[in-house]
């Protein structure tokens, strides 16, 4: 097994549980004698296993700090494996997203049906019928309008929008997503956008221009007569 699964070593033997590794062996102990260290060999290797996995995992975290903003900024290729609602990974790591038939055309009538001023609760009711579900597995307002404010649909990528931190009261790693927008990596994609960024502009305005009440725009006789 890798190094890393040496991690959980004391924990595994206090529920009677050994694991043991043929390029780092560690000396079997007795049945009756649980405890990781029964040999000086176990204390050593299990020392020496936690620091090179430290090691590892250091330098993939680097990689990734280094060859991600390059990807986003340089290559114009999204740096996580995910893509947007309404597009289908690419045929590798090397190729944009692709436009998905079936539920690209939902992404763009959410995104009529705001302009014309359906409320993100009247767009999530709309979406529950289609049959298409997110990745959250249901359609709430905030995923509404979580897409339609994603750059990506006008063809600009962006990178450190959230950043994963320890919680040390926790010990949980949580996301931090109040990150400022100029500490953002920007790039433009090479992927085939469902608009323009002067469309992107006027749903920014008017999720703006709406309050946290917003029911949809009211369509009686008299309404926007007075102001």
């Amino acid at each position: 097994p890798p190094r890393s699964t040496l991690f959980p070593y004391t924990t595994l033997f206090r529920s009677k549980t050994q694991i043991f590794s043929v390029s780092q062996p560690i000396e079997p102990s007795l049945p009756e004698k649980y405890s990781p260290y029964t040999s000086d060999t176990a204390v050593i290797m299990e020392v020496m296993s936690k620091f090179t996995s430290r090691l590892q995992n250091n330098d993939l975290r680097r990689k990734y700090m280094e060859s991600m903003p390059r990807r986003v900024s340089q290559r114009g290729l999204p740096a996580g494996g995910n893509v947007p609602f309404g597009y289908v990974r690419g045929a590798n790591s090397k190729l944009p997203p692709t436009i998905n038939p079936e539920t690209s055309p939902l992404v763009v009538e959410a995104k009529d049906r705001l302009l014309k001023g359906q409320s993100t609760v009247q767009i999530a009711e709309w979406l529950a019928t289609t049959g298409h579900a997110p990745k959250s597995g249901k359609w709430y307002p905030q995923t509404v309008k979580s897409i339609l404010t994603n750059p990506f649909y006008a063809g600009i990528l962006r990178w450190g929008v959230t950043r994963s931190q320890l919680d040390p009261r926790s010990g949980q790693t949580k996301k931090n997503r109040a990150i400022s927008p100029d500490k953002y990596i920007m790039g433009k994609g090479v992927h085939v956008a469902l608009w323009d960024n002067y469309t992107y502009q006027a749903i920014l305005s008017e999720f703006r221009n709406r309050g946290h009440s917003f029911k949809g725009r009211a369509t009686q006789r008299l309404t926007g007569l007075l102001t």
